[in-house]
Formats: structure tokens, sequence, C-alpha cells
């Protein structure tokens, strides 16, 4: 998969990628302060993501749900990674 290369070439070159969170609470936190700063600017967040290898799409909305199990799995592969 390309996520998975893409991580492994970031680790290979020495960027830590590790999710610096311990539990569902901070990650509700984490979501809960970018729903925040969104208000701060009135509504509208662009964050931008990568869709594919080269190329970036600005979104407005975050799929909370989606975003919960990314850093999960994020979470959970850093564990692996370490043990």
């Amino acid at each position: 998969e390309i996520a998975d290369r893409v991580l492994t070439l970031l680790h290979d070159l020495g960027f830590d990628l590790r999710i610096p969170m311990e539990s569902e609470k901070e990650i509700g936190i984490l979501l809960e302060g970018i729903e925040e700063f969104r208000e701060h600017l009135g509504g509208k967040l662009t964050i931008t993501l990568i869709s594919d290898i080269g190329k970036a799409k600005d979104v407005h909305e975050i799929d909370r749900n989606l975003m919960r199990q990314s850093i999960i799995h994020q979470m959970q592969a850093d564990n692996q990674s370490v043990a």
C-alpha cells in the first residue's frame, strides 16, 4: 500500500512518526481543539491532505470517526515497533 511505503520512507529518513497520545481521552481533546480552532477562524478551516504521491487535496471538513481510527491505527503501529 502506498501509505505504508510513504510511512516507511519517512521513518527511514529519520522522521519521528509517533503519535504523542496514549488514550482515547487525548484523541478527543485533539479533535475538540481542531473544532475550536475552526470556530475561531470563523467557520472555515482548510487542511491540506495528501491524496496520492505528489498530489495534495484541500479539505474543509474532517471525518472525526475516520481521524480517530487513523490515530488509533498509528498508535498501535507505534506500540508494535517498540515491542
